[in-house]
């Protein structure tokens, strides 16, 4: 079952307690700025949920969102929370779920609105999972899943938790061993692809198809810890996984067309290795009216990589050979302190401060030129911020806030320094049970990806994308808002809008490297003209859209739902080529999905479907604009049941409709009248144009879970 509460200033009375008192149902609350909805593990037992992320999935409304892409620990928080804590890590929130067992939980909420007691600030919609803090005996879980490619093959994957006393605390530990690769759409175990090249009139020169095999281990073992010392609450959590991927390609081209006279053969050996380690954790201990809390975490991992590209004639002679060993060694550190104050029931100010490190060291060894593939970039951060949860009315909550960050990246001998302002306001209006409506307007300054730094080839492609010193984080001045109607038993309607002034748009700019005279007429230094990561200027971007929870009860469809969604949205920026207007590159502006279950509890059967769709999105390059999209809609359907031996069984398919996903390039190149301009979109020529299809094919997969 479920019910609907609202807390006075929070929810701190659902998480207070022992153990033992927290079996019992929370008692309702009275009203105000924060609504929260409970779900007790009968409400999920029709779903036969083999971990709390299987739970989470089901709780009608909710979206699961792993964090956001900003910088700090603090801003880039997901809307999962533990026992009123956010956890202090910062790998999959979804993977951390699977590793908490369904017997550890005694409900789950959803909170909505601005709470001033649970560890929520900036956000407005979470899920806060209640787990025991004792360790009871618990069995050990396993959750398995095989996969069959379209050439036949199986992939199994299997993940093991179990939940025990250790220390005078509860520690959860589980280990995965995943074989699947999936690197992406059309990159799974076994893909087939093809490809035609023409001219710019439409005239086809070639014509080229082949497979890929990827094959991939996955290897991770986690633990959390935590104990309460009563004087103060420890947290820990600890993760090593490894990486091991091999992918082979082979095609054949030939020319002009299908038809036409074998041309050659490409072949493309990948072998990549990864491994990282992460630790983290966390104090805390209660004042009274304060809260203090202090958080650690850090991460190390680890690259080894190989390509090599070979092209053959149509004699079987080697013409072209590339190769490149990229081997690199990244981490982070980040330190946080923070204190939360109830001044009065009106007032809850948060005041904190962090500091962070942040490196990637990169060298790649090849038998092709690639500047600025060796390099080593540092960022050393800081940052403050105080917040306060404010109740202007019964039913009307403010959250204001500012951060200062200074920081400094350093990138072999160049270094610069940033100072950012980060004001935010949010405000919840519970205009009556059931309906909110929920805004938002902030600055955000986007995480800086360190590979945007180092030079990297894409032989397949033909590509090279320059790492550049130059690049800075993107600034956003975000407005959102949220109007949301709750309906029925467990149905809710969620519209949604947001407008960002984006500084510094992060795309591609063109990027000219020079490089030691060639074999050319003149003596001056050679230009290789290329692109790379860099700021464009300044930009906007909206999007509106609704999400969905439909019963179907009172249709008199008993245990059925439906989930929908739909989000469409546009870009503009000035292009830094042609000097256009244009959306963002990769800007995918519209996706649309439905989801139907029904459950049969007393037959313990259980079927639905999934379709989905959506918008390609365009990349422009300085000298190609390449446009990529899934070409068929994503079908996936699932029986399910747990009638036999205590287990839940799940047999379905996914990409039922075996989807196409298509890459396609108009490449520009040099103007035979204008020799000394830049070969782009600007200066250039049209000169060839290539269309790639691959695909994974159609997917069955049956999942096996249970405990012993």
């Amino acid at each position: 079952m479920f019910r609907r509460l609202s807390a006075a200033a929070g929810v701190a009375a659902l998480v207070a307690g022992h153990a033992s008192a927290q079996v019992q149902p929370a008692p309702p609350i009275p009203a105000s700025q924060v609504e929260v909805q409970v779900f007790e593990p009968a409400f999920f037992a029709r779903y036969s949920p083999s971990n709390v992320l299987d739970m989470v999935q089901q709780v009608p409304g909710f979206s699961l969102q792993e964090g956001d892409a900003v910088r700090g620990f603090g801003g880039s928080a997901g809307n999962i929370l533990i026992n009123g804590e956010r956890p202090s890590t910062k790998t999959s929130l979804s993977g951390l779920l699977t590793r908490i067992q369904t017997g550890a939980v005694i409900r789950i909420e959803l909170v909505t609105g601005a709470s001033a007691t649970l560890d929520m600030r900036g956000q407005t919609k979470v899920v806060n999972v209640i787990v025991r803090e004792d360790a009871l005996a618990e069995p050990i879980t396993f959750d398995s899943t095989i996969r069959m490619t379209h050439d036949g093959a199986l992939t199994p994957q299997v993940q093991v938790s179990t939940r025990r006393s250790l220390f005078g605390g509860a520690v959860n530990f589980s280990g995965v061993i995943n074989t699947l690769a999936n690197n992406g759409p059309g990159g799974g175990s076994w893909v087939e692809g093809s490809r035609f090249r023409a001219t710019p009139a439409g005239v086809q020169t070639e014509f080229a198809t082949g497979e890929t095999q990827q094959e991939q281990i996955v290897r991770q073992l986690n633990f959390e810890f935590e104990r309460d010392f009563d004087i103060f609450k420890l947290h820990l959590n600890g993760a090593w996984g490894g990486i091991d991927f091999d992918g082979d390609r082979f095609w054949k081209s030939f020319v002009p067309n299908a038809n036409g006279t074998f041309n050659g053969t490409e072949i493309n050996k990948t072998r990549n290795f990864q491994e990282a380690v992460a630790l983290g954790g966390d104090i805390e201990r209660d004042f009274g009216d304060i809260d203090v809390k202090l958080i650690t975490y850090n991460r190390r991992e680890r690259n080894d990589n190989f390509n090599q590209f070979r092209i053959f004639n149509s004699a079987n002679t080697q013409t072209t050979i590339s190769t490149q060993s990229p081997k690199s060694h990244a981490g982070e550190s980040v330190v946080r302190g923070q204190m939360n104050w109830k001044l009065s029931d009106q007032h809850s100010v948060e005041i904190a401060a962090e500091t962070a490190y942040n490196f990637l060291e990169n060298s790649t060894a090849s038998n092709v030129s690639i500047a600025g593939a060796n390099t080593k970039v540092e960022e050393y951060r800081s940052e403050v911020q105080i917040s306060d949860v404010w109740k202007l009315a019964e039913n009307l909550t403010i959250e204001p806030g500012i951060k200062y960050e200074i920081s400094r990246i350093e990138q072999d001998t160049i270094e610069r320094e940033f100072e950012y302002p980060k004001p935010s306001l949010t405000a919840t209006w519970r205009i009556q049970p059931g309906q909110q409506l929920r805004v938002s307007y902030e600055r955000e300054v986007a995480q800086l990806s360190f590979t945007d730094f180092v030079s990297v080839a894409d032989f397949v492609a033909n590509q090279t994308t320059t790492g550049n010193v130059d690049l800075v984080p993107e600034r956003t001045w975000a407005l959102n808002a949220e109007f949301e109607q709750r309906f029925w038993k467990g149905g809710v309607l969620t519209l949604f809008a947001s407008y960002d002034e984006v500084e510094d748009v992060q795309d591609f700019v063109p990027i000219d490297i020079e490089v030691p005279d060639g074999p050319d007429p003149g003596t001056a230094p050679d230009i290789i003209y290329g692109d790379g990561p860099g700021n464009i200027g300044d930009g906007t971007r909206f999007s509106v859209g609704f999400r969905a929870a439909v019963p179907l009860d009172n249709l008199g469809i008993k245990g059925a739902r439906i989930d929908a969604s739909l989000a469409a949205g546009g870009s503009e920026v000035t292009d830094p080529v042609t000097g256009d207007t244009r959306e963002f590159s990769d800007e995918f502006k519209e996706a649309w999905s439905i989801s139907y279950r029904q459950d049969f509890p007393e037959a313990k059967f259980s079927y639905g479907f999934r379709y989905s769709d959506g918008g390609g999105g365009t990349a422009y390059r300085h000298n190609e604009i390449s446009k990529r999209s899934r070409d068929d809609a994503d079908v996936s359907v699932f029986v399910e049941t747990s009638r036999f031996f205590g287990l839940r069984i799940r047999a379905g398919i996914d990409d039922a409709v075996p989807a196409e996903f298509s890459r396609d390039r108009r490449i520009f190149g040099q103007d035979p009248a204008n020799p000394l301009a830049r070969p782009d979109r600007a200066t250039g020529v049209y000169i060839r144009r290539e269309k790639t299809h691959s695909t994974n094919g159609v997917q069955p997969f049956i999942r096996v879970s249970g405990k012993f």
